[in-house]
C-alpha cells in the first residue's frame, strides 16, 4: 500500500527535504559515517578515495541556492549539454 510521510516544522526557519524511492537492492548494505556502500572492504576503499580527493570538490555551503546552479553550470561537465 501507499505510505504515508508526515512532516512537522519545529521553527520560523525552512528546511530542505530529500525523499528517496525506488525498487528494494535486495544487496548487502554496510555504513560507516556519511558512506554507504555493499561490504566493510567497500566502506574502507571509499574513505581511502575520499582522503585522496577523488569525490570531487567540498559543497560551499556559503552559496546562496542560485549561485550554486550557477557555479554548476559554469564548472561541470556534465551541466553543459542540459538546462538547469
Amino acid at each position: 500500500g501507499a505510505a504515508v510521510i508526515e512532516v512537522e516544522s519545529c521553527g520560523d526557519e525552512g528546511a530542505d527535504i530529500l525523499f528517496f524511492g525506488g525498487t528494494p537492492l535486495r544487496e548487502p548494505i554496510a555504513t560507516a559515517g556519511s558512506m554507504v556502500m555493499n561490504n566493510d572492504q567497500e566502506l574502507v576503499q571509499a574513505y581511502r578515495d575520499l582522503e585522496k580527493g577523488m569525490f570531487g570538490r567540498e559543497w560551499d555551503a556559503s552559496l546562496s541556492d542560485s549561485d550554486w546552479v550557477q557555479h554548476v553550470k559554469t564548472t561541470s561537465p556534465l551541466a553543459k549539454n542540459r538546462k538547469l
